[in-house]
């Protein structure tokens, strides 16, 4: 009589080298409030997730470009069905939420075939303060938003470190205008009473437009 030891194994998605693996169970503490619990079916596919900036990344260092940087996020998908992903909000490591100053992937359905990456173009954002490490927060295949990337520790996403040479459009540039000028009008009625009249004050209007 034998014995059959065969067993089955599961084999480990793989493929695609990645740095940040979103893993169910080791969330950070989030900085923002988090939309309701995750729905199992979203929690199933986040191991399959891995996130990572793209090439195009990089930052406008200082306060005089308002801590800007221009972001560009790749997503790899490691399991063989479709995952759609939508990124809500990135945060910094010092909890401070990235401002967009145009429009991009934010706030849009991201889909992302099995077993490949898409990368996003770039899109600017600003902040109240640098960054060492970048959370993205979102939803997956439509569930409740989370943190989808971890704010600290090793699998941290760094903030962009190359210098942009583009124009950064988070700066805006200030034009004041003034749109009328003072007129008075003095209008002598009678030989000892004068009325005078203001027809205009002068009113100056100060306007902030993007770079």
């Amino acid at each position: 009589m034998q014995t059959n030891n065969n067993s089955t194994e599961t084999p480990t998605p793989s493929g695609i080298s990645r740095r940040t693996v979103v893993k169910g169970a080791a969330w950070a503490v989030p900085a923002i409030a988090v939309a309701g619990a995750v729905p199992a079916m979203a929690a199933s596919v986040l191991p399959c997730l891995a996130f990572t900036l793209g090439g195009a990344s990089c930052k406008w260092p200082g306060s005089g470009e308002s801590w800007s940087y221009d972001i560009s996020v790749e997503i790899c998908n490691t399991c063989p069905t479709p995952i759609t992903v939508r990124i809500t909000q990135i945060t910094s490591n010092s909890g401070a939420i990235l401002t967009p100053c145009e429009a991009g992937y934010l706030g849009t359905d991201i889909v992302v075939p099995g077993n490949q990456c898409v990368t996003t173009p770039a899109q600017a954002f600003t902040s109240t303060n640098s960054a060492n490490f970048i959370s993205f927060w979102g939803s997956v295949n439509g569930g409740a938003v989370m943190q989808l990337t971890p704010q600290t520790g090793n699998d941290a996403i760094p903030s962009p470190t190359q210098d942009c040479t583009s124009t950064n459009p988070c700066v805006g540039a200030t034009t004041t205008t003034t749109t009328a000028a003072a007129a008075t009008t003095t209008t002598t009625t009678t030989a000892e009473v004068t009325t005078t009249t203001t027809t205009a004050a002068e009113v100056t209007t100060t306007t902030t437009t993007a770079a």
